[in-house]
């Protein structure tokens, strides 16, 4: 598997979650594909696929592993995903540790549930983010990035590609269609600096959103960074 192009195909609108039969335009998903049938060069492979969570196994299938990866994927779909209309206001709690250790992995919350905010949404981030922003690496290309003008970042070229630059580049597109506002131990002038809105008081923000707008629907995606929020 080539990393770089991997990182690069990240960038695409189109590398999204929950790709099966019904979405297969996923850039990553092509590249994982071409790096699986090189490898087995024409040989074929089954697998015996299960999935459960610490208790009893929730699903169990074997085949072709082609054929038996999609049926998984769709049944961890089915078993794992919470399926909501999109709101206005969507508050996303991220899990706790370790998936909000830093801001780098906590993104993976928004990511998991940008289905379920509607066009222009409030949304309230509950990441922690104790270890900062993450590896002191990512700051040049992730934050410094983020840092810059939306439209800007946007258009990371992707033929120069650096390492974490991926994500500057999700969350620039994430943050064109909704407000975000971040509650975690990150400095407040750090995250302006990233186009999101500090609050040490996430109640007191909600309830001055909803006092705009009282007939406003609130949704609580709850730990976010391991559950997929799909669009009813």
């Amino acid at each position: 598997l080539d990393v770089w192009r991997e990182r690069v195909a990240r960038m695409s609108p189109r590398a999204e979650v929950a790709i099966h039969d019904a979405r297969r335009t996923n850039p990553v998903a092509a590249d994982y594909c071409e790096a699986f049938e090189r490898a087995l060069r024409g040989r074929p492979a089954h697998a015996l696929v299960t999935i459960g969570a610490g208790g009893p196994l929730a699903w169990i299938g074997g085949g072709e592993l082609p054929e038996v990866s999609a049926r998984a994927f769709d049944a961890c779909d089915r078993l794992g995903a919470f399926t909501a209309a999109p709101a206005p206001i969507l508050v996303v709690e991220t899990g706790g540790a370790p998936y909000d250790d830093d801001l780098y992995t906590a993104q993976r919350a928004l990511e998991l549930s940008r289905e379920v905010r509607a066009p222009g949404a409030r949304v309230l981030w509950i990441a922690d983010c104790a270890g900062g922003i993450g590896p002191p690496s990512a700051l040049e290309h992730f934050v410094d990035l983020l840092a810059r003008p939306l439209d800007e970042a946007r258009r990371a070229e992707r033929s120069s590609y650096a390492l974490y630059s991926h994500k500057a580049v999700r969350f620039a597109d994430y943050l064109a269609d909704c407000s975000v506002a971040l509650a975690s131990r990150l400095p407040a002038e750090l995250v302006r600096s990233i186009h999101l809105e500090p609050t040490s008081d996430p109640n007191a923000l909600l309830a001055h959103w909803l006092a705009d707008d009282p007939r406003a629907e609130v949704l609580v995606a709850r730990g976010a960074a391991h559950r997929l929020h799909l669009a009813r």
